[in-house]
């Protein structure tokens, strides 16, 4: 088989794996400006929560805002990832998925959902914020880590998108 197959690497599909403590802890010289960002966000008395069944069609509307507020910038990828997105909220309850939610004010401001991978490795497949609020969406992602099991030791982001929440 293996005659058979040419491998080719694609550097533009390489997924991003991070050492979960790395990103719970954030030290170091090059994590200053997201912990600036983050303790931005924290200032704001956050509260952050497991998303449940009943908060689908506040995810919805989390993807929603974030998919407005791209304006002239949206593109082909933002409509396909939050499409996906649209149909994993919906199918919340029948997917092994878990996610967080963050609320600033009373208001669902931000949502990270992922799955575990294998007993040491979760992907976060969806990480959606209000853009409005500058460093929710670290502040968000690193919520999610800090409430994975205690087995996690890598965090998979997938591919970059260039894009913030």
């Amino acid at each position: 088989l293996e005659d058979s197959l040419d491998l080719v690497a694609d550097p533009g599909e390489n997924d991003y794996v991070y050492a979960r403590t790395h990103l719970e802890s954030l030290t170091g010289t090059k994590f200053n400006g997201l912990r600036g960002r983050i303790n931005k966000v924290t200032k704001l008395s956050p509260t952050v929560r497991p998303i449940t069944l009943a908060d689908r069609d506040t995810c919805r509307r989390i993807t929603e805002r974030w998919v407005a507020s791209k304006g002239e910038h949206l593109n082909e990828h933002h409509v396909r990832d939050a499409q996906v997105a649209y149909e994993m909220i919906d199918a919340f309850g029948d997917l092994p998925v878990e996610g967080v939610l963050v609320e600033i004010g009373g208001e669902a401001k931000a949502l990270v959902i992922g799955e575990q991978l294998s007993p040491d490795v979760w992907i976060s497949h969806f990480e959606k914020c209000d853009l409005d609020v500058a460093g929710l969406a670290a502040y968000a992602f690193q919520a999610w880590v800090k409430q994975l099991p205690s087995g996690c030791a890598f965090i998979n982001r997938m591919q970059a998108q260039g894009d913030q929440g």
